[in-house]
């Protein structure tokens, strides 16, 4: 039971308010007795990498790596280091090392798990293929773009060699390759991406989240270009789909509102872009996601657009109450937080409340020096600002 309710909790994670941790944890702590007590076994693998994986959703990490190490040294001893479930092993070990950022033993460990995939001629197996995605994906993070195209090039040859061109299990290929463009800028090729998985569904006839998602990113593209028009076009169908599938007062219509209101942003109608912030946040207060990841974002938003429109103390409201959120999920050593200190700060510059103002841009400057070393573009806007502040 306890087992069920920590699988669950990892899937609707993102929208329960942080305090639910707390219910999880003693759960965690009761599994982790109980096989802290027992003899491993084969049988008890998958049971023992929920527990890993929850802990890890917990941001315990560290608690995390003696069940995924202990996991790993049973099947080597029992089994040894050739066998498939040491590869599988291998994978969910890596998901330590993406928590904690540690991208290059992550990728060793990658390495080792397709070479026992594909010595067992297996590495287009379901389970193989799914590596493939998440060693290309971890390739994106690291901006190693070619190395993830050519991973999603094979797959897709894979795939409609075996399956057909229009095989649905493609669209997330094209999608995954959709995004690595945009990444490096370059629209045309994001977009094409984007629709011919948008094709492939549509020929399909699969409804729900994927296409959902697909739709959304075509519509940040177009904001990204600068194209309100269709990017209201895409999102809207993304609307009609949740509303269709999940209904109209479903949570996932949070994001799709965000999106709105960025489009009503890029065609310079402040006044429509809140109303949309305030629908998603009514949506929030409604199903009891005030402190949860998603309000985050959404309060963030509206701290942004209430502080360009003048509206300068409901602004640092919002933006207190997203960093509040965003302390206990992301903590002190994020690009997030730190960007959000940074915008507070602005906000509270122009409330003429110069020293907070100062406390929270060195508040920034501070976790963008730690990230990503005292040489940065970031680092650099900060010291220009606080120039700017020197008179005060």
């Amino acid at each position: 039971m306890c087992l069920s309710c920590m699988e669950s909790w990892k899937h609707v994670r993102y929208v329960l308010s942080y305090e639910e941790k707390e219910f999880i944890r003693p759960l965690v702590e009761l599994v982790e007795c109980h096989y802290k007590e027992k003899h491993m076994e084969i049988e008890d693998m998958e049971n023992i990498w929920i527990l890993a994986d929850t802990w890890i959703e917990l941001e315990a990490f560290d608690r995390s790596v003696p069940w995924y190490e202990n996991v790993l040294c049973f099947v080597r001893e029992q089994l040894g280091e050739e066998h498939l479930l040491y590869a599988d092993a291998l994978v969910e070990y890596t998901k330590y090392f993406e928590a904690v950022r540690d991208y290059m033993a992550g990728e060793k460990f990658y390495q080792q798990a397709i070479k026992i995939y594909h010595e067992k001629k297996m590495e287009y197996s379901e389970k193989g293929r799914a590596v493939l995605v998440q060693r290309a994906i971890a390739y994106q993070i690291q901006s190693k773009f070619a190395e993830a195209l050519q991973i999603y090039q094979d797959l897709l040859t894979y795939q409609s060699g075996k399956y057909g061109e229009n095989y649905y299990g493609n669209a997330e290929l094209y999608s995954n390759i959709g995004t690595l463009f945009g990444q490096q800028g370059n629209f045309s090729k994001e977009l094409s991406q984007y629709k011919k998985a948008l094709e492939i569904l549509e020929i399909a006839g699969k409804q729900g989240s994927c296409l959902v998602h697909i739709h959304q990113n075509i519509c940040v593209a177009y904001l990204e270009s600068g194209n309100g028009k269709e990017a209201w076009k895409y999102i809207k169908k993304a609307k009609r789909i949740v509303e269709d599938v999940y209904g109209k007062n479903s949570i996932h219509l949070i994001t799709i509102y965000n999106n709105m209101s960025g489009v009503w942003s890029v065609r310079d109608r402040s006044d429509k872009a809140l109303e949309y912030l305030q629908k998603a946040e009514l949506l929030i207060k409604q199903s009891h996601m005030e402190n949860s990841e998603a309000a985050s974002y959404i309060y963030w938003n509206m701290g942004v657009l209430l502080d360009k429109n003048g509206y300068m103390r409901d602004a640092t409201a919002f933006l207190r109450d997203s960093i509040k959120i965003q302390k206990k999920i992301f903590g002190e050593q994020s690009e997030q937080i730190a960007k959000s200190y940074e915008q507070l700060a602005y906000n509270l510059h122009k409330t003429s409340n110069h020293k907070e103002a100062k406390y929270y841009i060195n508040k920034a400057r501070a976790v963008y020096s730690s990230l990503y070393g005292s040489q940065n573009e970031h680092i650099k806007r900060i010291d220009d600002y606080l120039k700017s502040l020197q008179s005060h």
